[in-house]
């Protein structure tokens, strides 16, 4: 496996689940990883948990200005980026046909917007390094 120490990975969703997950396993290989999420709270406590080498940042991915913010913070406490898990995303529970409009737009901001938001934010930090961007969906 290739050594990962130093490398810097910003992970979106990473209040709970996959997310979470990912920062654990990743700041066990030696990798800062940014933890992006909207749920603070559960955030917080897991930038916590893995100590000196996790920075948690409050974005909702969906927001365009929140992921500017979210990685203007990267840029500026590590200078780039070399991994970007794109993991955030929200599901509706039920019948589509008794989904609300507004839940469904929150939804795709959230799962789509996001992603490109993200990604876009991200590729100027990203360039001149061996880097990955991987999307979960």
């Amino acid at each position: 496996m290739q050594d990962l120490s130093g490398k810097v990975a910003v992970i979106t969703g990473a209040s709970s689940g996959i997310g979470a997950a990912t920062a654990r396993l990743l700041v066990e290989e030696g990798v800062n990883v940014v933890l992006a999420a909207r749920r603070k709270e559960r955030m917080d406590a897991l930038a916590e948990e893995l100590g000196d080498r996790a920075m948690a940042v409050a974005a909702d991915v969906g927001d365009q200005q929140q992921v500017t913010a979210l990685f203007d913070q990267v840029r500026e406490r590590f200078g780039g980026l070399d991994l970007l898990f794109n993991n955030a995303g929200i599901g509706i529970n039920g019948p589509f046909a008794d989904t609300k409009p507004e839940d469904w737009k929150t939804q795709v901001h959230a799962n789509l917007y996001g992603v490109f938001n993200c990604t876009h934010a991200a590729i100027p930090l990203l360039l001149g390094r061996a880097s990955r961007i991987l999307s979960f969906g």
